[in-house]
């Protein structure tokens, strides 16, 4: 079969309940079709230790190599309330 990796950024997002019928189904889609590409995958990439408990524990069936690759920004805490100067935002609003 050969080598085959898939990155899953959110592997069993929980909390579907709190979305709308569209966002459940989303939901419900995307992790349908994870599920069905999990099954040609020798390895899976996930990019923290949270995303790869999620995998774990979400009832995912996997049983090839998890890879953890975490992001390549530092998390930085800020220990002092002030006016911000910037923000950053991923996502969607």
């Amino acid at each position: 079969m050969g080598w085959r990796a898939i990155f899953l950024h959110e592997p069993a997002k929980p909390g579907h309940a709190a979305y709308g019928w569209r966002q459940r189904a989303l939901f419900g889609a995307v992790a349908w079709m994870q599920r069905r590409a999990l099954r040609y995958a020798s390895d899976v990439i996930v990019p923290s230790q949270v995303a790869r408990e999620r995998l774990e524990a979400g009832g995912i069936r996997f049983s090839g190599r998890v890879h953890e690759c975490r992001l390549l920004l530092e998390d930085i805490e800020v220990t002092e309330a002030g006016p911000r100067r910037y923000f950053s935002m991923v996502g969607r609003f």
